[in-house]
């Protein structure tokens, strides 16, 4: 049975987590690399193939909703870990990796007797996580300290006590609330404060665009829960609704964010390639 604190949570995801992706049809608006159709016809259809796709195979779907969440969200830096500064590629990575796993590796494992029922609810085969999540808890930690390693080393001080603040939250407080604080209080805002710049606007005026876009997102999540609803528990439903929306989402949004407009503009890359082909030649000349 979700908890009160649990609806709150699901509420804010919905109402503080989804608009951020709102912003995708006015970023590749503003570049002009995609036709207003075939923005909606690829964007419409890749979501639309996310949510077969977790009808169909849900535990898969739910360990590739993992996994890929967890680059999405690392990539984002929501720590403040500064990319620009990781000296070779191997602390990127892991530095990603273990921002990213905060909420798809740490808040599973440490809260699994609540994450399990959900997992459920969401139609996976729980025991098949649990059997995997070891040795992902193994690669998550040693991300962890190659990462924490470079913070002291750079004196990012700031950066280690907002980490241990979300380690600490990540592990202390119910897993929907967690995932509603990292996913909404850090990923989306700090994407929608990057996005608003980017586009040289206010942060308080959204476009009329965004806030359809948005409203049609809602009223699909309240769709999907609603057809979910003849075969499940509205706990299960709306769980369902929820994430299996958000996993759908998540594809195209991906594929604008992290493959598209990283090509195209240098702003959306974590770390510019420039700096890090410098790096790697110094690194390269104490060898020789």
């Amino acid at each position: 049975m979700l908890t009160i604190l649990d609806w709150t949570s699901l509420t804010i995801i919905m109402l503080a987590g989804i608009p951020h992706g709102a912003l995708d049809y006015e970023l590749i608006k503003q570049r002009k690399i995609l036709k207003d159709a075939t923005f909606l016809i690829l964007y419409i259809g890749l979501t639309f193939l996310g949510v077969v796709s977790w009808l169909l195979q849900p535990t898969i779907a739910l360990l590739l909703f993992l996994a890929i969440t967890t680059i999405h969200f690392g990539r984002s830096d929501p720590l403040q870990f500064k990319f620009n500064r990781a000296k070779i590629k191997l602390t990127f990575w892991s530095m990603l990796c273990f921002q990213g796993g905060v909420v798809t590796v740490l808040v599973p494992v440490a809260k699994w007797e609540f994450v399990a029922p959900l997992f459920e609810y969401l139609g996976t085969d729980a025991k098949i996580f649990r059997a995997m999540a070891p040795s992902f808890f193994l690669l998550w930690v040693t991300c962890g300290l190659i990462s924490l390693k470079s913070l002291f080393e750079d004196k990012n001080y700031s950066s280690f006590g907002l980490t241990t603040a979300m380690l600490i939250t990540a592990i202390l407080l119910p897993p929907l609330l967690s995932f509603a604080i990292y996913f909404c209080g850090l990923h989306s805002f700090g994407h929608y404060q990057r996005g608003m710049q980017y586009l040289k606007r206010s942060l308080k005026s959204p476009s009329p665009r965004l806030m359809i876009l948005t409203l049609l997102a809602w009223i699909s999540m309240a769709g999907l829960t609603y057809v979910l609803r003849f075969n499940a528990t509205i706990e299960a439903s709306v769980i369902g609704g929820v994430f299996i929306l958000l996993f759908a989402l998540t594809l195209p949004h991906m594929l604008i964010i992290d493959l598209l407009l990283p090509r195209i503009d240098p702003y959306w890359n974590p770390i510019p390639k420039t700096l890090l082909n410098h790096t790697l030649s110094k690194e390269a000349e104490k060898f020789r």
